[in-house]
């Protein structure tokens, strides 16, 4: 191999490329053309902290590096959110060809073994054909929000929006617990003096030897 290449100075990671998203280019769009005509857009600052989520989202259903992930979908916005938060949290992002017959991805997703698999709503009624099939997909994720869930029967149906809203959720509950603990106070120890540091105050010997100061250097008032 040849040395002093930049592979072998830098890791050619999708984290690399999220963080330069981040804080070089926040501002920058990602454009959707929907189902209906319309467009989306979202900034580069907002996609990058769902990405984050996503990624912790993943965590929590329990896939861990090296595990597929399958993603049955088009070129949209969640879809590039899935491209970015699964290989950065170590696992296989899975493509699966929309173009296929049933048959073959029942066989594709099989034999990768998927975990999980992602899917825009307009392939929900091949969904719910292939999903009794694929015995190693541990749930389907429905790429909408809450109010757009399809009414199909596939086992384990999950929502993408509401994944990502349970992740922020617990992030929220574990940010006032943090708070209440640092603002939970202190309660003074017996030795302390108000107003001085909270360190405790020294034990003294007899009278005899104690070190000879003047009542007036110290904070508190000397013990009658």
């Amino acid at each position: 191999m040849l040395e002093g290449l930049m592979q072998d100075d830098f890791p050619l990671t999708l984290h690399h490329l999220l963080r330069r998203m981040r804080s070089c280019h926040p501002d920058a769009e990602v454009v959707t053309l929907t189902p209906s005509g319309s467009t989306e857009r979202v900034s580069f600052g907002e996609t990058a902290e769902r990405v984050d989520r996503l990624a912790r989202a993943l965590g929590s259903l329990g896939v861990k590096p090296g595990d597929r992930v399958g993603t049955f979908a088009w070129n949209n916005q969640r879809h590039f959110e899935l491209y970015m938060a699964i290989p950065c949290v170590g696992a296989v992002l899975h493509t699966l060809n929309i173009r296929l017959f049933a048959e073959q991805l029942t066989y594709i997703v099989n034999h990768a073994e998927d975990r999980y698999c992602f899917f825009d709503l307009t392939f929900a009624p091949l969904v719910e054909r292939l999903a009794p099939e694929c015995k190693s997909v541990k749930g389907w994720v429905a790429m909408t929000d809450r109010a757009q869930m399809p009414t199909v029967r596939v086992p384990n149906l999950l929502c993408y929006e509401d994944l990502l809203a349970a992740d922020l959720a617990q992030r929220f509950a574990e940010h006032r617990k943090l708070r209440r603990g640092l603002s939970g106070g202190h309660r003074r120890s017996p030795h302390e003096c108000p107003g001085r540091s909270r360190s405790p105050r020294p034990r003294v010997g007899p009278a005899s030897s104690r070190p000879s100061s003047s009542p007036r250097s110290s904070g508190c008032a000397p013990p009658r």
